[in-house]
């Protein structure tokens, strides 16, 4: 059977080339012969990519639909108090710290993009990890935060990372009352309800293998989310206060160097 659909893969490879083809069936073909070559060499089910990148547009659009403003509409008091209190984190704890700031960027690139971050950073924090162990030692006690600064800068950076997504999440996601009244905005309702089907989906495909958008699966319970990050905001607090000085050593580092080589 493997060797049957090999040989099938390798068929539908050479038609995808194939200039006697019209362009819609080289490109069906190429489209079919990557999911088949995905199956045989990773054993990733077929259209399991095409189902991630499905659930991250729709989990987009309902997040945009949520936090975007028509135009020439009236502004939203309760989007544009967040809007605020993410510039103002922003320019506090420096621009350069994150990807997007939420002024230029949508709302819904900063929230994926930070969420993204967290998820990929989070295991740097995982129970029995040094990184863990030392911002744990350090949030319960100030005079354990030297500790942090023993770590390999590898490991800083990761903790810096997962620190600034979970501090400009919280300044979405953390203020409980404005946050209510957004969800409970009948013309948002239906859009959240979906960000949590959707949401838990991406976490059951998550719990059954690789899911390249599992980092979406905390959207699926924004109340719960909501407390983890406020659980974890000392942790984020201690860390950035802590590494702070690291990695602004490392700019000027960086930029001396880039200053030699000109």
């Amino acid at each position: 059977m493997r060797a049957c659909l090999a040989t099938l893969q390798a068929c539908l490879e050479a038609l995808g080339s194939s200039s006697a083809l019209s362009a819609e069936l080289r490109a069906a073909s190429s489209f079919y012969g990557v999911e088949l070559w995905g199956w045989l060499r990773r054993g990733q089910p077929m259209l399991w990519r095409r189902l991630g990148e499905l659930l991250s547009s729709s989990l987009r659009l309902h997040l945009s639909a949520i936090f975007s403003e028509e135009e020439d509409a009236e502004p939203d008091p309760l989007l544009a108090t967040m809007r605020q209190r993410v510039r103002e984190h922003v320019a506090a704890h420096g621009p350069e710290a994150y990807t997007t700031t939420g002024t230029e960027e949508s709302f819904s690139s900063v929230i994926t993009t930070n969420l993204l971050l967290m998820h990929r950073h989070a295991p740097s924090l995982a129970p029995g990890t040094a990184a863990g162990a030392a911002l744990a030692a350090a949030a319960a006690d100030d005079e354990c935060a030297a500790a942090l600064h023993e770590l390999p800068a590898e490991m800083k950076d990761s903790l810096l990372a997962w620190a600034h997504a979970h501090s400009l999440l919280q300044q979405i996601f953390g203020p409980r009352e404005p946050l209510g009244k957004l969800m409970k905005l009948p013309v948002n309702v239906p859009h959240f309800a979906r960000l949590s089907a959707l949401a838990s989906v991406a976490s059951a495909l998550e719990s059954r293998g690789s899911c390249d958008e599992a980092y979406l699966a905390p959207l699926r319970d924004i109340p719960q989310l909501q407390r983890d990050l406020h659980t974890k905001a000392t942790w984020a607090k201690v860390a950035h206060e802590t590494l702070l000085v690291f990695a602004k050593r490392r700019t000027t580092r960086a930029k001396r160097g880039e200053a030699a080589d000109k």
